[in-house]
């Protein structure tokens, strides 16, 4: 979160760049252990560590709105829905509503999701002993199925990981690393190139996959601009570790026998262990009060 206070929050100036990659939970629990805000000169950036606090924000984009000048993303992914408020935002997600609604899951992806889970499942029984959950099946089963969902015809799972994570590295250089520019803007630029070879492809044979509905709505591209303009749509990290959150949840309570209903299916991991943690959003005026 980037803002502008005249109340003075704590200075976290023990908190480094390498400390944050390696493991920010620690350091966030220090933190609500002190104060709900904190300046953190590290990212140039105030830390909104407190349920509340996050509560309250999240609740008023009116005064805390998406749209943050400078922000990193738009260098590494263009304009994407994360920057933007309603009723800007309200339009993507019509956009995208008609491809992930629960009667196009049922009769267009789960059969899809099925077939992935057998594939990579018998993938990390092949790994044995050692496998890595994350690396042997929850990143791929999620890039596979967005590669499917999406509809990036020639591209594999390898691909759609590669572009997620450079991109999702590139919004979070705060170090300013140009090498993790030069793979960010390299992948960003190959989904561009990608998605104005597919569009011809969709417009002769349109098929149920987002980028085929995109590409045939008049009156999306309308308000949206060109298919390139929504490359960064491809969260296969935050999908991959939503697998894993729930897989470990699963693993994590063995008071639940195989094949309980209750083990599987809430949706509840997602909620207590969310795969991106971090948001950020812009107080352009007002300090910042009632977040203590």
């Amino acid at each position: 979160m980037t803002t502008t206070t005249t109340r003075p929050a704590p200075v976290a100036d023990w908190v480094t760049i390498n400390d944050l990659y390696a493991d920010p939970y620690p350091i966030f629990r220090r933190m609500r252990q002190e104060a709900p805000v904190h300046w953190v000169p590290a990212v140039n950036r105030y830390m909104v560590v407190s349920y509340d606090a996050c509560h309250t924000i999240e609740q008023d984009p009116d005064r805390f709105t998406a749209r943050e000048q400078g922000s990193l993303m738009y260098k590494a992914m263009g304009h994407s829905m994360l920057r933007k408020d309603d009723p800007e935002h309200a339009v993507e997600r019509a956009a995208y509503g008609g491809v992930l609604k629960p009667r196009a899951i049922k009769e267009s992806w789960t059969s899809v999701f099925e077939a992935n889970t057998e594939k990579y499942i018998a993938h990390l029984k092949e790994v044995g002993s050692g496998a890595d959950l994350i690396r042997h099946f929850a990143a791929p089963f999620a890039a596979a199925n967005l590669v499917e969902i999406l509809g990036t015809l020639g591209a594999d799972w390898h691909d759609m990981e590669r572009w997620s994570q450079h991109m999702i590295d590139g919004t979070g250089n705060y170090a300013d690393d140009p090498e993790v520019w030069a793979r960010a803007l390299t992948a960003r630029d190959e989904v561009e190139t990608m998605i104005d070879e597919l569009a011809p492809h969709y417009r002769a044979n349109p098929d149920h996959t987002l980028l085929s509905h995109l590409v045939n709505s008049p009156r999306i591209l309308a308000r949206l601009g060109p298919p390139k303009l929504l490359s960064s749509r491809t969260p296969a990290r935050e999908s991959s570790r939503a697998v894993a959150s729930a897989e470990r949840g699963w693993v994590g309570t063995p008071w639940l026998p195989r094949g309980d209903p209750r083990a599987i299916g809430s949706g509840h991991d997602v909620q207590v262990d969310p795969p991106s943690p971090r948001r950020e959003r812009v107080e352009p005026e007002e300090p910042v009060h009632g977040l203590g």
